[in-house]
């Protein structure tokens, strides 16, 4: 935060309302527009919530509504199409998450695992879980 916004009206919106490593859809567009004093920009205002993120859980994990520890897959290879589902970058391990929904299975093609894509949301968002 730069120190100009903790004066600012609007710091709660900016700087207050996300999680770090979390991932957020615009649910809705405010007719508010405010203007930046430090960075000179214009900023429309949004109603977030989080997004579900992909990824690759063993089968046995793969129950809707479950609420599971994720554990990412272990895997180097950067140019699979898989990857960012077996490796996500916005998912804590260890963490608990809810599996929101359930996609397609498939078998990695470097380690033979069979996996299924999911959709996860964090477990410790009130009114989300």
């Amino acid at each position: 935060m730069v120190g100009g916004c903790k004066e600012c009206p609007y710091v709660t919106v900016c700087h207050g309302n996300l999680t770090a490593k979390r991932v957020y859809v615009v649910i809705n567009v405010k007719d508010k527009v405010v203007d930046c004093r430090i960075s000179g920009w214009r900023s429309q205002l949004v109603e977030v919530e989080l997004a579900a993120v992909d990824a690759a859980v063993n089968s046995a994990c793969a129950i809707d509504g479950a609420l599971i520890r994720f554990k990412p897959q272990s895997c180097s290879n950067l140019e699979c199409k898989k990857f960012n589902a077996c490796v996500p970058q916005t998912l804590t391990a260890g963490a608990t998450y809810k599996v929101k929904s359930i996609h397609e299975s498939f078998v990695c093609p470097s380690s033979g695992k069979r996996l299924v894509r999911v959709s996860l949301l964090p477990h410790d968002v009130q009114g989300r879980s």
